[in-house]
């Protein structure tokens, strides 16, 4: 009996952390790390979580059909190192976000607690709209969010003739009625967003110049 407890003992112990219970790992990339994600939130299951490279459009929910993480349950996946984005949804539809999560050797832990909701999230939330302003450049183009309840996560403004280059938001997101402004020489354009479920949105040779232009993007926009 005795050298069972300790067979048992010696198979469970990796298995515990600092970060508390771990449910089933999972796995991404080369698995050279650890996140894991601890329901937090006290009276509300969890019932998405997306966990993807900063650079990349977000992927499919990481849980399984139908799979919650009632409060108290750990989710566990293991990936590269790297930066990430983590989103998570609960039951009632808000989202708790961390934006580029610089993720090392070992293991990276949150906890989600009420504190963490994005609070600029939904159609009833009282806040003032973002204005962003980035670039350089006599022309511009204005580009607000209309999507209701999406948030954008990229923004592309790239000349109609060039490759795509790098975002223009940086680490932001555009919530409902935020907007931001995009200084380019004058010329003629694409522009490019991609919304929080990786759906896209493209005006393609649009002509900037000092006049400037606005695009309020709606879910009539998609590609």
């Amino acid at each position: 009996m005795k050298e069972f407890v300790l067979v048992l003992l010696i198979i469970v112990l990796p298995a515990l952390s600092a970060c508390g219970r771990r449910e089933e790992e999972r796995t991404v990339g080369s698995e050279l790390s650890t996140i894991i994600i601890t329901n937090g939130l006290v009276d509300y299951d969890i019932h998405e979580i997306y966990i993807d490279a900063s650079d990349e459009i977000r992927s499919e929910d990481r849980l399984a059909p139908g799979e919650i993480l009632e409060p108290g349950d750990t989710f566990v996946l293991k990936v590269g190192e790297g930066s990430w984005n983590i989103r998570v949804v609960d039951e009632d539809g808000d989202s708790y976000i961390e934006r580029q999560v610089d993720v090392g050797p070992g293991e990276y832990c949150w906890e989600v607690t009420p504190d963490d909701i994005e609070s600029r999230w939904g159609n009833d939330a009282d806040y003032d709209s973002a204005r962003l302003e980035t670039g350089d450049g006599g022309a511009w183009v204005t580009i607000i969010n209309n999507l209701g309840n999406r948030g954008i996560y990229y923004v592309y403004v790239d000349t109609s003739d060039a490759r795509q280059g790098d975002d223009r938001l940086g680490t932001e997101i555009l919530m409902e009625g935020d907007r931001i402004t995009v200084f380019v020489e004058s010329g003629v354009y694409d522009l490019r967003v991609v919304d929080e479920n990786g759906d896209s949105r493209t005006l393609r040779k649009v002509e900037l110049n000092d006049k400037g232009y606005t695009w309020q993007v709606t879910p009539n926009d998609s590609d």
